[in-house]
């Protein structure tokens, strides 16, 4: 039957295989609910940035840009949030959003999230983030190494608490405040094959969303201010932007 190892790789390819599959299919879904006047582009990122696809409509190049998918082994979120805000968003008019699948790992980057939180805001970007946070959170714990440095950190701290646990409540936290203070907001998917569904939930809401505008008191200087909406009858939950930058 072989070496094991070689069935082990074999079914690791098989799995990376599984997980880009379904990562190409809900983004093809995704790009299909949109109208004809909609404009994608396909931006992947590890350490570096890597447009697969400029803005376009053609689902063909969409679909073509998404086999060019690869994995990386570095993690460069907030490098990638800040040039695709800056470079590719912030002179385009009209609605602009920005849908981030991550585990919100990040050990590359050299910007760091204020600097991503205020670009959002000045190219009035809205974040949703497909978090994978909950789909590899536990094959991260039961790794050998994680489990052992999982110990030390409790041993340390002399706390009985998963360093783990806090890492990911830590990561989910920031995720959650950068997304929704954007006006946008964060998705949890709980299973792989969830993620068509999550794309689809996303697209149907930012079809149906409401525009509200406002003039502002004027300033002598630029500035960030918060802002709030509330609703007098009870609708459900309220997703907006909570900061805005005077003109």
């Amino acid at each position: 039957y072989g070496d094991h190892r070689d069935l082990h790789r074999l079914i690791r390819r098989q799995r990376q295989m599984c997980i880009r599959d379904r990562i190409k299919y809900a983004a093809i879904r995704f790009s299909q609910y949109f109208e004809q006047e909609d404009r994608i582009a396909v931006i992947a990122f590890s350490d570096r940035l890597q447009v697969l696809q400029d803005w376009t409509n053609n689902h063909k190049k969409l679909r073509k840009s998404l086999k060019r998918l690869k994995r990386g082994y570095r993690t460069a979120m907030y490098d990638a949030l800040l040039a695709t805000s800056r470079e590719k968003l912030n002179k385009i008019p009209g609605k602009k959003v920005i849908i981030l699948l991550t585990d919100g790992l990040d050990n590359e980057s050299k910007s760091d999230y204020r600097e991503v939180l205020d670009s959002l805001i000045e190219s009035n970007t809205a974040l949703y983030i497909v978090s994978r946070t909950r789909l590899v959170k536990s094959k991260i714990a039961s790794s050998t190494r994680v489990e052992f440095l999982d110990r030390v950190m409790k041993n340390v701290l002399h706390d009985d608490a998963s360093f783990v646990d806090l890492y990911f409540r830590m990561k989910e936290a920031t995720m959650n405040h950068l997304a929704k203070t954007s006006g946008g907001r964060v998705l949890y998917p709980q299973e792989l094959r969830a993620l068509g569904s999550t794309y689809m939930q996303i697209a149907r809401e930012l079809k149906t969303q409401y525009v509200l505008t406002f003039l502002p008191a004027a300033v002598g200087k630029r500035e960030f201010r918060h802002i709030q909406v509330r609703c007098s009858r009870e609708i459900g939950q309220i997703y907006h932007r909570e900061i805005y930058r005077t003109p």
